[in-house]
């Protein structure tokens, strides 16, 4: 089963995590797990960090192949 990726559409700043997480606009990542309403995302060497889903849904989109 491949992994599922997306790229973030703009800048996000999470501000919720300590020390606030920035993610620079064109940035992939893996999809790891969806938890009530956050998507947990892993960049490729990266440690995970979740999202919540309102701004999953406005900032991400699928990455093909």
């Amino acid at each position: 089963m491949s992994e599922k990726r997306v790229r973030n559409i703009d800048v996000i700043e999470l501000d919720e995590h300590e020390p606030p997480l920035r993610l620079e606009k064109g940035g992939e990542f893996i999809v790891e797990d969806v938890v009530e309403n956050y998507i947990i995302l892993r960049s490729e060497n990266g440690p995970s960090f979740m999202v919540d889903l309102p701004t999953f849904e406005v900032g991400f989109e699928a990455v093909s192949g």
